[in-house]
């Protein structure tokens, strides 16, 4: 289910939501959302969420039950970023138009991770690649499959080990 501009509908409590719901997708969230709703939202494997801003309560990304996959899109999470990689337990992370801190170690702690995708990402200064190098850390026993999208810049791929391997689409 994709509900769109979500600054015009409802609190998501108002809404029914299929019992059975296994994707759910919120466009458009209000500048700095609050995700303090997610405790409200049924099990399901997929979330995406879009917005701007640094997203308050990013550590209500566990509530979800379940959940497998994860989408940001549009998000500055140099901030944020340890609370949001502490919170999740997804195997797949996909991140559009975010701003992350200048070292994504964090990353390293989601055991369950086996795909991250950057697309036009950037450090905490829009302008310089984004570096991949702080994945050479990762200790995790599943190998780690980095997709860097047509337009993303990084670095540091020399480092990663062979349990990283990275594709460009």
């Amino acid at each position: 289910m994709q509900l769109t501009h979500w600054a015009s509908l409802p609190p998501i409590a108002d809404i029914p939501l299929p019992e059975k719901l296994t994707s759910l997708g919120l466009g458009t969230l209000p500048h700095n959302p609050d995700l303090s709703f997610l405790h409200q939202v049924p099990p399901v494997q997929k979330l995406n969420l879009e917005g701007s801003g640094s997203p308050l309560h990013l550590a209500d990304l566990s509530a979800p039950s379940g959940l497998r996959w994860l989408r940001l899109s549009g998000f500055d999470l140099s901030e944020g970023f340890p609370v949001l990689s502490a919170s999740v337990r997804v195997q797949e992370l996909n991140f559009y138009r975010c701003a992350f801190p200048a070292d994504i170690d964090a990353l390293n702690g989601i055991d369950s991770l086996r795909s991250v995708f950057f697309g036009e990402c950037h450090g905490p200064d829009p302008g310089p690649p984004l570096d991949l190098s702080p994945l050479a850390g990762r200790t995790a026993p599943t190998q780690l499959t980095v997709e860097v999208g047509s337009t993303q810049a990084v670095t540091g791929t020399e480092h990663l080990g062979p349990g990283i391997r990275v594709r460009y689409r």
